[in-house]
């Protein structure tokens, strides 16, 4: 039943107001020296956290499992500081085959990329391995480790540092041919190109860029100097299914480099720049693709990559690329910006939030997310000291999800509202039975909030409609939980271009669920006496509720 309790005053904004903080939580302890979190593709409860030493733990809802997922303490490095077990990665169809893959250096400190079978969802079976590839490391520093599985081709994707010391005395990663390290491969781990190598269980993707051509195969990108982390934007969150690769320095920058969707072939510059600086060294022919962004050593000296933040807890940082330093214990976050003519991307607002997220962190090894997209970073400890930290909001309310009301057609979800992003929730017109030539639609948005006792709620609404709507012809309700009515807070005009209404003052008391923090939103847009044949469409592009 919906009633009107108050209409509070509606102003058109340029843009939304609230600043949003962040906070952290503790969410899984007692690892010895985590280097990396992957998510259970078969069950958002459950997450793997790898530790540089051999062993991989099971994380269920937080609680870490008597049981490990698997123990390679017996093969991997022991000694090496960069060396161990450093990465992880799920077989696409991982719930179907129960294949993933590792990435580790041996006792001899040479990298191999190898693949285990599951045998249970908590414990895989230490004899399934099987070589995917070995790549010999003339010292033990620089080995990457990251490996990932394309979200848009299904390809294993292959971090690989220089292969160590300094400077990159071999001019290793910037030579294509019999040489794989400073580069960024790309295998297809569903077939094998090498039946005669029981060593090589790969096939080569026939559009690699140095198929046919001078060059290694298995190259997809190089001059890197070491690539500690990289990611893609998930696009199955709204992502660009482009990667971002956050690669370390020699002396004096750490950077950042965005890589399009499928844009391979692409020149990183080490060892002929630094960041966006020639070091002198040379030994390499461009072009070169520069960083998006990068810092010099009085700020940090060795980065730790993120994620493009995709998640619904975190509203405003949707679409924001955050990154670490692991030598000085910070933590920003940037706007990830794309050209929608070139499709390159770049790097803007650059913020620090060290103090707010990372009080009493030692050193950040990763950050990763869950199955949501939801950001954990990674406290690099020994002795079972080490810890995954979850990022959360600071006494703030996010989307939980969109429901459909009186049959409005509906594009889009809770995920299209998180921010002023250009990334919109659609509705389209239905004509309304009651009033002769009018439209009307409507939807649910379901939200929570951490903050225990508000006392009043600011909503702001970014929306524009195909055409302009008439005063009086967007409402906004709220579901009171003591009555189980919707209640009217506030009644607007839409414009054909996307402005921000606001609602100011909204007593929070009836209209946060006391039980789990649950609040729930009602839109309804009319227009009456106005139906179009061509049918007008509403955009909403974040919804925001502050809480205070």
């Amino acid at each position: 039943m919906i009633r009107k309790a108050f209409v509070l005053a509606v102003v058109a904004l340029t843009a939304g107001s609230g600043a949003q903080a962040l906070k952290s939580q503790v969410y899984a302890t007692g690892f010895s020296l985590p280097v990396a979190m992957a998510q259970d593709p078969t069950s958002p409860s459950r997450q793997f956290v790898v530790e540089q030493r051999g062993l991989i733990r099971t994380v269920v809802n937080g609680v870490v499992q008597g049981t490990n997922f698997l123990d390679l303490s017996a093969i991997v490095n022991q000694t090496n500081n960069e060396g161990g077990l450093l990465g992880l990665a799920f077989h696409p169809q991982y719930a179907i085959n129960r294949y993933f893959y590792v990435d580790y250096t041996d006792a001899a400190g040479d990298t191999r990329i190898v693949r285990y079978t599951a045998q249970t969802p908590t414990t895989a079976d230490p004899g399934s391995a099987q070589q995917v590839i070995f790549i010999d490391q003339p010292f033990t520093n620089h080995n990457g480790g990251t490996i990932r599985f394309g979200p848009l081709d299904g390809y294993l994707y292959i971090g690989m540092g220089d292969g160590g010391s300094a400077n990159d005395p071999g001019n290793r990663a910037q030579t294509i041919t019999s040489m794989l390290l400073g580069k960024m491969l790309r295998l297809d781990v569903n077939r094998d190109d090498f039946p005669a190598d029981p060593a090589a269980n790969y096939g080569i993707p026939a559009n690699n860029p140095f198929v046919g051509v001078t060059g290694d195969d298995e190259i997809w990108s190089y001059g890197l100097r070491n690539p500690w982390k990289f990611a893609f934007d998930n696009p199955s969150l709204l992502g660009t299914g482009g990667a971002l690769i956050a690669d370390v320095g020699q002396s004096a920058w750490e950077e950042v480099d965005y890589e399009p969707p499928l844009a391979g072939g692409r020149n990183y510059g080490w060892r002929v720049y630094e960041g966006n600086n020639l070091t002198g060294l040379g030994g390499g022919v461009g072009p070169f693709t520069f960083p998006i962004h990068a810092y010099d050593h009085g700020l940090g000296n060795s980065i730790t990559g993120g994620y493009v933040y995709r998640g619904l807890l975190l509203g405003d940082f949707f679409g924001k690329y955050f990154f670490a330093d692991y030598g000085s214990k910070r933590i920003w976050a940037f706007d990830l910006v794309i050209n929608p003519v070139t499709g390159e991307g770049s790097a803007a607002n650059v913020v620090e939030h060290t103090a707010d997220i990372v009080s009493g962190a030692s050193l950040i090894s990763s950050i990763d997310v869950d199955a949501e997209g939801e950001l954990y970073i990674l406290d690099y400890r020994s002795a079972g000291a080490g810890r995954i930290v979850k990022i959360l909001p600071e006494n703030r309310t996010w989307a939980t999800s969109v429901e459909q009301a009186l049959s409005t057609p509906l594009i889009g979800g809770a995920r299209h509202l998180s921010a002023a992003d250009g990334k919109v929730l659609v509705t389209s017109q239905v004509e309304d039975p009651a009033v002769s030539r009018s439209f009307r639609s409507a939807f649910y948005l379901n939200m929570a909030t951490d903050m225990t006792t508000p006392s009043f709620f600011d909503v702001f609404v970014d929306v524009a409609a195909s055409a302009s709507i008439g005063a009086g012809n967007l409402k906004v309700y709220m579901k009171n939980w003591g009555t189980g009515n919707l209640d009217l807070v506030g009644t607007t005009s839409i414009a054909a271009t996307m402005s921000t209404k606001q609602f100011l003052n909204v007593p929070a008391a009836n209209y946060r669920r006391s039980a789990d923090g649950a609040i729930q939103l009602y839109f309804f847009a009319s227009n009456p006496g106005a139906y179009a044949s061509d049918r007008y469409t509403i955009r909403y592009d974040r919804v925001k509720v502050v809480p205070r």
